[in-house]
C-alpha cells in the first residue's frame, strides 16, 4: 500500500537568512543555488516567473533585486527568500500540473501584497519564483548522519515545490516591505500597516481550496493543525472529538450493507442543503452522487467527499449560490483513484482505531485497581490530558449536542 509523507496543507515558508540565503548582500548566490537543476533539464529547464512573465532568466532576477536597494544600509536586509510547499495529496490532486502551480503562486503573491494593509497590489511587489521538482538531502538530515544516504542525493517522493525571492523595496523603490515584521495592523507611529503571517498562511490555504475546488479534510486544515500544536486543552479536545465523530461516521457508513448506503448519502446530501448550508442557495444532485458511489462499488469516496464538504461549509469556506455536485464528484474520484483514500486518520481519542463506537461513549478509562483482576484493554481513550475541567467540558459538549438540530449522518 502506498505510504504518503503528508504535510497537511500548502505551506508558505520564509527562509532563515544563512548560507546561500544570506540576504544582506547580492542575491546572486541564492539565484545560483536555484539553478542546480538547470543543467540536467537542458532545454526543458524551469525559468523564473512572476505575474508578468513566465520565462525570466537568472541575470534578470539578480539585476531587478540588486539594483533596487537604494537607501538600504550595508548590514540591512536586501531581500527575502522562501518556498511554497504542497502536501502529496494536493500534488496528486493537481496531477503535478506546473501551470496550475504557477497560477496558484501568482495568486499567493496577490494575497501577499494585500496582507500588508497598505493598499498595495501585486504590481508593487518585486518578486520572482521558480518551480523545483526535487528536494535534496542536507548534511544535518538524520539519513545523512546515520550514513544511509549521501549529502546532495535526491529525496524520494513527490517533492514539487516553489522557491521565491522578494525584494526588500517595492518596485518603485519608495517603500520598505518586510514579511517578517512584528507589526500586524499598526495605525500609529512610524510604521503603518504590517504583515500578519498567521492570516497569510490561512488565506493561502483557502485560496488553494477555492481555486481548485479542493474539499479539504478537517485534519489537513491550518486551523486544526495550529490548535493541535498550540491550542488550549479545551480546544485540542474539541478538535480531537470532532475528528473522531467524522471517523465514526465514515466507519458506520463502511459497515452498512450496500442497500442502505444510497439512503445514507441521500440523507447527508439533504442535511448539507437544509441544515449546514441553509440560506446559501447551494445545489447538490443526490441521484448523481449515488450513481458515482455505485460505480465506485460503494468504497466510501463519495460519502467522505460529502463529509469534507459539510465541514468546509460549517467553517465558511464554501461560496454561496453554487452547484457543488461536480466539486463533490471530482474530489470523490480523486479519493477513489488513490489507494490511501479509505484509511481512517489516527486520533488520540482512538489510539487503537476503534472508530465504530458512538461519540457519546467516548470517555477516559483508567486501569483497574483490583489486584485480583487483569486490566481490560482500553477500546478508546481521550487524549492524554490532565485537567480538572475535562469532565465539566464533556458535560457542556453533551448539552450543546442536545440543542443542535443535526440529524444522524
Amino acid at each position: 500500500m502506498l505510504t504518503l509523507k503528508i504535510s497537511k496543507m500548502p505551506v508558505v515558508k520564509f527562509d532563515t537568512p544563512k548560507d546561500f540565503a544570506d540576504n544582506k548582500g547580492s542575491c546572486n548566490r541564492f539565484i545560483e543555488y536555484l539553478s542546480k537543476e538547470d543543467k540536467s533539464a537542458g532545454l526543458f529547464k524551469e525559468y523564473f516567473f512572476n505575474h508578468k512573465n513566465e520565462m525570466i532568466c537568472d541575470y534578470e532576477v539578480v539585476s531587478a533585486i540588486d539594483n533596487n536597494c537604494k537607501a538600504i544600509g550595508k548590514e540591512e536586509v536586501k531581500f527575502y527568500t522562501g518556498s511554497i510547499n504542497f502536501s502529496e495529496p494536493e500534488l496528486l490532486y493537481l496531477k503535478n500540473d506546473n501551470v496550475k502551480i504557477r497560477n496558484y503562486s501568482i495568486k499567493v503573491f496577490e494575497e501577499y501584497a494585500n496582507n500588508y494593509n497598505k493598499a498595495l497590489s501585486i504590481d508593487d511587489i518585486n518578486w520572482f519564483a521558480k518551480i523545483e521538482s526535487n528536494r535534496y538531502y542536507k548534511g544535518d538530515d538524520n539519513e545523512v548522519i546515520e550514513g544511509k544516504v549521501k549529502q546532495g542525493e535526491i529525496k524520494p517522493g513527490n517533492n514539487i515545490h516553489v522557491h521565491f525571492i522578494i525584494g526588500r523595496k517595492s518596485v518603485n523603490g519608495k517603500q520598505k516591505l518586510s514579511p517578517l515584521t512584528n507589526h500586524i495592523a499598526t495605525e500609529k507611529g512610524p510604521v503603518k500597516g504590517g504583515f500578519n503571517r498567521d492570516k497569510f498562511k490561512e488565506n493561502t490555504e483557502k485560496l488553494f481550496d477555492n481555486m481548485f475546488s479542493y474539499l479539504r479534510p478537517m485534519d489537513e486544515s491550518y486551523e486544526y493543525n495550529k490548535i493541535n500544536k498550540k491550542g488550549t486543552v479545551e480546544q485540542k479536545y474539541t478538535g480531537y472529538l470532532n475528528l473522531a465523530e467524522l471517523n465514526i461516521s465514515r466507519s458506520q457508513y463502511n459497515s452498512l450493507p450496500t442497500s442502505k448506503k444510497d439512503i445514507k448519502i441521500t440523507k447527508l446530501t439533504y442535511f448539507i442543503l437544509f441544515n449546514s448550508g441553509k440560506g446559501m442557495n447551494l445545489k447538490l444532485d443526490y441521484q448523481r452522487l449515488n450513481d458515482v458511489e455505485r460505480n465506485f462499488n460503494y468504497d466510501g469516496s463519495t460519502y467522505r467527499s460529502l463529509l469534507n464538504l459539510n465541514w468546509n461549509i460549517k467553517k465558511g469556506r464554501i461560496p454561496q449560490n453554487k452547484d457543488l455536485t461536480e466539486d463533490v464528484i471530482n474530489y470523490a474520484e480523486f479519493l477513489h483513484s488513490n489507494p490511501w483514500n479509505n484509511s481512517i486518520e489516527k486520533n488520540p481519542l482512538f489510539p487503537n482505531n476503534a472508530h465504530t463506537q458512538k461519540s457519546e461513549q467516548i470517555h477516559t478509562h483508567s486501569p483497574s485497581s483490583n489486584t485480583g483482576n487483569q486490566s481490560k484493554p482500553m477500546h478508546s481513550v481521550a487524549p492524554i490530558i490532565h485537567d480538572d475541567s475535562e469532565d465539566e467540558f464533556k458535560k457542556k459538549r453533551k448539552k450543546k449536542r442536545k440543542k443542535d438540530n443535526d440529524i444522524s449522518y
